[in-house]
C-alpha cells in the first residue's frame, strides 16, 4: 500500500473507532437512564421521569448522529484506491 492509501486507511478506522466507542457509552448510558426511569416511576417521581425520558430522547439523537457520521464516511467503491498494488 502507499503512504498516501495507508494515511486514508489509518484516518478512517479512527474515525470508525471514536463513533464505535461513542455509541457503546451511548448504550450505556441509555441503559442506565432506562433503568432510573423505572425506579423514578415506580417511586412516583414523575417530574424526574419526564426530565429523564427527555434525556433518553437525546440520547437516542445522538446515537442517530453517530450513525450518520460512521455511514458518511463509510469505505464505498466511489472512495476506496482503484490499487492497492497487486499485480493484475
Amino acid at each position: 500500500m502507499s503512504n498516501h492509501t495507508d494515511n486514508r486507511w489509518n484516518s478512517w478506522m479512527g474515525r470508525a473507532r471514536t463513533c464505535f466507542r461513542a455509541a457503546t457509552a451511548i448504550d450505556t448510558s441509555v441503559t442506565a437512564v432506562h433503568s432510573t426511569v423505572r425506579e423514578l416511576e415506580a417511586a412516583g417521581a414523575d417530574d424526574l421521569v419526564v426530565m429523564l425520558r427527555e434525556a433518553e430522547a437525546a440520547l437516542a439523537r445522538a446515537r442517530d448522529a453517530v450513525q450518520a457520521a460512521l455511514q458518511a464516511r463509510a469505505l464505498t467503491p466511489s472512495n476506496r484506491e482503484p490499487s492497492y498494488g497487486l499485480a493484475g
